[in-house]
């Protein structure tokens, strides 16, 4: 995409079951001695950024229960 690449990975971090694809992409980073700096916050940033697109989807298409369900994992969420 373009922008923070966490974005991406919090776009894609759902997709495979039992992994945490956020937490494998940093210690990635941490391995080749490039930390990604701020990347909790980041993170944090991202998983807002794209639950707030699919709050608006869902509010489109008139999908209530997956409107609650995400609206209360965003508020759920903590530094």
């Amino acid at each position: 995409m373009y922008g923070d690449f966490l974005i991406d990975i919090a776009t894609v971090e759902g997709a495979i079951p039992d992994r945490d694809v956020a937490q494998a992409f940093r210690i990635h980073y941490e391995k080749k001695e490039s930390p990604i700096s701020y990347f909790n916050e980041r993170l944090i940033g991202a998983r807002y950024f794209k639950g707030l697109d699919g709050l608006r989807f869902f509010a489109k298409m008139g999908w209530d229960h997956a409107y609650v369900e995400l609206r209360d994992r965003l508020l759920s969420m903590t530094h």
